[in-house]
């Protein structure tokens, strides 16, 4: 098996938006993606979740064979103008001509669970979206220190990528399960 080389931009970005509170449900999940792969991540530092997809796993549903267009060429424009408030252009400019095709909205593929049962006490836990970047991090301070989890998603190796930093001095004490979804069921009426 070949280990991924990819890389994320270490670049500051004030184009970034954070939430001090964690995140129960997916539906208050940050999401990461490349138009091909994605993650949403959530829950609370002792038991976070990311739950991955790809554009494939769906029902046929006609469009199997839709890939996503190759924008990254018009994604500066689109970066430049959604923090200036100027949404409509945004999408005009990322979408450069290619039209909405629909897939299946919820394609869920399985869920990753790092688990740190062995934390107690969690401080000043935030999570940010880098939206220059498209990375996901996590932070959160413990008697040990400060600790960060990164989430990215890399199309030119087709992977995504969670990087967890234990606090300083500290190795990563992690447990890591996978879950199989059922966030698309329909819930039972009562």
């Amino acid at each position: 098996m070949r280990a991924p080389s990819a890389t994320r931009s270490n670049t500051p970005c004030s184009e970034a938006r954070s939430y001090d509170a964690t995140s129960s449900t997916w539906t208050d999940g940050l999401l990461r993606g490349n138009g091909e792969y994605g993650a949403v991540c959530y829950g609370v530092p002792t038991l976070e979740k990311m739950i991955f997809n790809h554009h494939r796993f769906v029902l046929p549903n006609g469009s199997r064979d839709v890939m996503p267009p190759l924008i990254a060429g018009h994604l500066e424009s689109a970066r430049d103008k959604a923090p200036a408030g100027d949404y409509s252009g945004a999408t005009s400019a990322f979408a450069h001509g290619w039209n909405l095709r629909w897939t299946q909205t919820c394609h869920p593929g399985y869920e990753l669970r790092p688990s740190t049962p062995g934390m107690t006490t969690v401080n000043g836990f935030g999570r940010i979206t880098d939206f220059r970047t498209g990375e996901v991090t996590h932070t959160w301070t413990d008697s040990h220190g400060t600790s960060k989890r990164h989430v990215f998603v890399s199309r030119a190796d087709q992977v995504i990528v969670h990087e967890v930093l234990p606090a300083t001095g500290r190795t990563v004490d992690t447990t890591i399960s996978v879950n199989t979804p059922s966030l698309c069921r329909p819930r039972p009426r009562r």
